[in-house]
């Protein structure tokens, strides 16, 4: 976040929030900037996208930030928060799979008029590799068949106020695509981990 550390009258200080999906609007298709006046009033200003050098370097930026501080924290290996936070994040695997089979009924219904009920079973969205849980962060690996399935996953494991959402702050910060699949790479806040 930048922001103004000394205010001068006329003068206008830029702030640049950031939220849980910071990756949303990374890559979006513009930016918004909140323009802070020294008055303590905000006005809104459209900033063009990041290049993809841009996107590409805050993302290897992101990655080596979060990679240092968990190796800093590697003797505090914590294999109970471990297997708490890929339980969670297996929970949000079937519940991203039942989410787009819900989804593709509703897209058959509304492009056909065909009432269809979702699949009961549906395939899984994936799998949770492995999840490691250190003093205050986690570092996990998930796969997917499709990019549609991680976009699922990623949804109701860590943007979904629902029950299956996980309980900290997540960071997907590298997938690397093989033809349609999809491997993730994702960093998380340890949940009850102390806050400083």
């Amino acid at each position: 976040m930048l922001a103004c550390t000394e205010c001068r009258k006329g003068r206008t200080a830029m702030m640049k929030t950031a939220t849980r999906g910071m990756g949303r609007a990374v890559l979006g298709a513009s930016c918004i900037l909140l323009l802070a006046g020294c008055d303590g009033g905000y006005k809104a200003a459209i900033a063009p996208p990041p290049s993809q050098k841009q996107r590409e370097d805050l993302f290897a930026k992101a990655q080596q930030y979060l990679q240092n501080k968990l190796n800093s924290e590697e003797s505090k290996f914590d294999q109970v928060a471990s297997n708490a936070a890929k339980a969670k994040l297996d929970a949000a695997m079937k519940q991203a799979a039942t989410d787009l089979a819900e989804r593709k009924a509703i897209d058959v219904f509304v492009t056909t008029g065909k009432e269809v009920k979702p699949d009961p079973n549906p395939p899984p969205a994936g799998t949770v590799d492995w999840v490691k849980c250190y003093g205050t962060m986690c570092k996990g690996q998930s796969t997917h068949e499709s990019s549609e399935f991680f976009e699922s996953f990623a949804h109701a494991a860590f943007e979904s106020p629902g029950g299956s959402r996980y309980p900290s702050w997540a960071a997907v910060t590298n997938i690397v695509s093989t033809g349609p699949r999809r491997q993730a790479t994702f960093y998380l806040g340890k949940a009850n981990a102390p806050s400083r």
